[in-house]
């Protein structure tokens, strides 16, 4: 009798078949599967269980109470905004905003839309200590409200969501405005970077970021060119002794 081991199935295992029949033995039993091999099979399930299980497991932002409080989060943060817009939108679009308003808009939605597709299409880019993840994103997004709102409350009957400035304005240099030149925009982007933190997804908050940078990065390049053109040596000497515009001792 000859005998002969089977192809390898992956896994140490190989199967032994009979070439010859031969009657003095009893031939060699061997598992048949539709699938192949048994430890093959049990391996496969295995390993797709675990694949199953890390992806379909629920996050933190989808359960309770944290879904709730993340609504009431994002509910504050946006009527907030529109009171704002509200109470300091021109009658018209300015010639010096060049869309910079929309654009800033444009980035904020598309930013937001991305990053919940990732939370969903890329659920092993999830951050560690989901819930601590998660309660120091909605600190930080109620932190870029507040200071938006104080930023705001500062510059009083000067500020608008469209850029416009003229020759007779002042500069305003307290409050918020001694660190950075622009802290509205500073509680705005932290309070999307917060959104980003709170998801828990390292990719949501990449996208957040950049989405971010891109929008408010823009919008300031057309501000400053309207300050400085409108009002000024009075503003490049305060942007001289105040030479960070959005995050003191970066940028």
């Amino acid at each position: 009798m000859t005998k002969r081991s089977g192809p390898d199935c992956g896994f140490g295992f190989r199967r032994r078949t009979n070439t010859r029949p031969n009657r003095r033995f009893a031939p060699v039993r061997t598992f048949s599967s539709p699938v192949g091999c048994r430890h093959c099979d049990n391996r496969e399930i295995i390993i797709k269980s675990q694949l199953f299980d890390s992806t379909v497991s629920p996050t933190v932002i989808s359960q309770q109470p944290h879904l709730s409080v993340f609504f009431a989060t994002i509910a504050v943060w946006v009527i907030s905004d529109f009171l704002i817009g509200f109470r300091h939108d021109p009658d018209s679009d300015s010639i010096q905003d060049h869309g910079s308003k929309w654009i800033l808009a444009g980035a904020t939605v598309v930013g937001i839309v991305f990053a919940s597709l990732a939370v969903e299409l890329v659920p092993t880019a999830r951050m560690p200590y989901p819930h601590l993840v998660f309660w120091l994103g909605i600190t930080t997004v109620l932190l870029g409200v507040a200071i938006r709102r104080y930023a705001v409350w500062t510059l009083g009957r000067y500020f608008s969501i469209t850029v416009t400035v003229k020759s007779t304005d002042d500069v305003v240099d307290v409050g918020p405005y001694r660190w950075v030149r622009h802290p509205s925009y500073t509680g705005g982007l932290l309070s999307l970077v917060g959104l980003g933190i709170a998801v828990g997804n390292w990719l949501s908050f990449l996208i957040i970021l950049l989405a971010g940078i891109v929008g408010y990065g823009y919008r300031i390049s057309v501000e400053e060119r309207a300050l400085r053109g409108e009002l000024g040596n009075d503003y490049r000497e305060y942007a001289t002794e105040t030479p960070y515009r959005l995050v003191p001792k970066i940028w």
